[in-house]
């Protein structure tokens, strides 16, 4: 059984310059709804319907995405191929078609999602993408075009059938030692 994972404050991750501009980018986005998808990362990442009003429960998890996606793009690897990090089902699916490397790109924002964007706690694209090809079937397309840039190597806390991470469970939550 895992663990239930916790949500850190957005403060603890951003300053409050950040949290401001991605707050006000993501309401624009509601209020104007989404004339062209692929250019609206908020609305594109809440797959929302005009008109149907917003409560704050669906702006932070907005608000949280398209902060990630701004820390990635300074962050992250400067790749072409790797940025932007895709939000919502539609870029995902869309970086999925690109490339191997897009591919990847569209599990790590999934992921990234799984665990609310906690951009300090989830491994950086690096460990992510070496930890995914450390699990690929020797011969896979993928490992075949990607091993020499994600050298394979484990990375505990990630599920090879979801490509999802989550914090290896410390020995308190799983019945070791106190």
């Amino acid at each position: 059984m895992t663990a239930a994972r916790k949500m850190r404050p957005m403060h603890e991750m951003y300053s409050q310059d950040e949290i401001e501009r991605a707050t006000a980018c993501v309401i624009r986005a509601y209020k104007d709804g989404p004339q062209d998808e692929y250019e609206n990362a908020a609305a594109n990442w809440a797959d929302f319907v005009v008109g149907l009003g917003c409560s704050e429960a669906c702006l932070k998890p907005a608000i949280r995405a398209v902060l990630a996606r701004r820390w990635h793009a300074v962050n992250g690897p400067q790749d072409a191929d790797l940025q932007p990090l895709p939000l919502g089902c539609r870029e995902m699916e869309d970086a999925k078609y690109q490339s191997e490397a897009g591919r990847m790109l569209a599990w790590y924002s999934r992921s990234l999602a799984h665990n609310y964007y906690d951009i300090q706690q989830h491994p950086s694209f690096y460990e992510y993408a070496c930890g995914i090809l450390a699990d690929e079937k020797v011969g896979s397309q993928l490992l075949e075009e990607l091993r020499d840039r994600f050298p394979p190597r484990l990375l505990p806390g990630l599920d090879e059938c979801t490509g999802n991470w989550d914090p290896p469970p410390t020995e308190q939550e799983d019945g070791g030692p106190r």
